[in-house]
């Protein structure tokens, strides 16, 4: 079943859509409106597409006046690096919107290399929010902490470049591409270093 609905308030600059499936939620890719934009209804959301074959869906808002990307557009925005425990030299791509972390191999970021300590389901959430062109992680609540450069996540906290993450055994490398210089949706063009 899907729903779609806003979450705004009346001072907020931003509005998001959403698409819930009562089977994978953690599957589906969130991509907010930009501050600005005009109101989008249900008749002005491209439909969802999935990307991979793999059951995830994204739906975006079509913003009058601009070209829309080709649907199946899902860039990465970062990576996760296993630089210590099983896996180690292992990377796993982060895209927009909320990225599951965990050893399912249906998760948008599996990370199954045989440390049974980290959950088959989604253990953390790394989240891209191109709106603030910026990265979080939190804790999906279960029995091993998640850890964000030795410091326990007991709510969303901000990920920045080169941070560490570690879930049981390992230790994830965070490296970001998407920040305030450079974001795919806009169409900003990579400043390098």
């Amino acid at each position: 079943m899907s729903s779609f609905g806003n979450n705004r308030s009346d001072d907020e600059a931003t509005k998001v859509i959403y698409h819930k499936t009562a089977r994978d939620e953690q599957k589906t890719v969130i991509l907010p409106e930009r501050a600005g934009q005009a109101k989008v209804g249900i008749d002005d959301i491209q439909h969802g597409v999935n990307v991979a074959g793999d059951g995830a869906t994204v739906f975006t808002p079509v913003v009058p006046g601009v070209t829309q990307a080709d649907p199946s557009f899902d860039p990465v925005v970062g990576w996760v690096v296993i630089i210590d425990g099983p896996g180690r030299g292992n990377f796993r791509s982060v895209r927009y919107g909320q990225n599951a972390i965990g050893r399912g191999e249906n998760l948008r970021v599996a990370i199954d290399y045989g440390d049974q300590r980290i959950s088959r389901e989604a253990h953390a959430f790394l989240i891209y929010d191109d709106v603030k062109r910026m990265f979080f992680i939190r804790d999906n609540g279960k029995s091993n902490i998640v850890r964000l450069n030795g410091e326990m996540v007991l709510s969303p906290a901000e990920l920045r470049d080169r941070d560490r993450i570690t879930i049981g055994q390992t230790t994830l490398l965070f490296v970001a591409l998407c920040d305030a210089g450079f974001d795919w949706l806009t169409g900003d063009a990579p400043n390098p270093a």
